[in-house]
């Protein structure tokens, strides 16, 4: 058993937490809805936990994967968002920090079956034990000159420790 302290730096304004669900967009368009009847799939839909955002973030990204930040233009969520990184990466300030007992690491992870076309999330693990920050998470943009969107109350990363 693993005790995981949660803190939302300021409530309301960064991402909201909340334990994975089984739907994908793209499970409903299945005929009949038959990819839910796949168990394990609809159980690693369901694995960790997820930080969403309360509207659509909408970006497009200029083709430039130079070391340079700000070649990815944020067309709406501004505030949820840093393009200042380079390398064609966006950051998601989802406004958490964590506490858990010693030698416990946190896994950052593309959420299970979650097909967002243009851009990936980078997995990364961080050790609370020294980590007392804010968790920034991070996509890779791959496709340039197209608007990618990250829909509201989708999660843009999964955790789990």
């Amino acid at each position: 058993m693993y005790n995981i302290n949660a803190y939302e730096i300021n409530p309301g304004i960064g991402a909201k937490l909340s334990q994975l669900t089984m739907k994908r967009d793209w499970m409903d368009k299945t005929f009949d809805g038959h990819a839910y009847r796949c168990f394990p799939l609809s159980l690693a839909n369901q694995m960790g936990w997820g930080f969403s955002f309360p509207e659509d973030i909408v970006v497009i990204w200029d083709g430039d994967d130079s070391e340079q930040g700000n070649h990815i233009k944020v067309i709406s969520g501004r505030q949820y968002v840093d393009t200042n990184r380079g390398t064609a990466t966006l950051i998601f300030n989802i406004g958490w920090f964590f506490e858990t007992d010693e030698n416990t690491t946190l896994l950052f992870y593309s959420p299970p079956n979650l097909v967002i076309d243009g851009a990936t999330a980078l997995t990364n693990l961080i050790s609370t034990n020294f980590w007392n920050k804010p968790i920034p998470v991070s996509w890779k943009i791959t496709r340039p000159n197209v608007e990618i969107t990250f829909k509201a109350n989708e999660p843009v990363i999964a955790m789990m420790p």
